[in-house]
């Protein structure tokens, strides 16, 4: 079981587990493992690796594994 809100930002560490929330993505509703953050502006960048390829989000558009 997953949480349905944005990963919190006390949540975006490098290692977390997510779950990719975004329908345009294919890698929609996937685990994967936070592999970088950084700040792009006023939001947060996160590069989420599945299984070796890595995809790069929004941090409103992960969810807590």
């Amino acid at each position: 079981m997953y949480s349905d809100r944005p990963l919190s930002i006390d949540h975006a560490v490098v290692g977390e587990n997510v779950i990719a929330n975004k329908p345009e993505s294919v890698m929609h509703n996937r685990l994967g493992e936070i592999w970088k953050v950084k700040p792009d502006g006023e939001r947060l960048k996160i590069s989420v690796s599945f299984d070796g390829e890595i995809y790069n989000f929004y941090r409103e558009e992960l969810l807590l594994a």
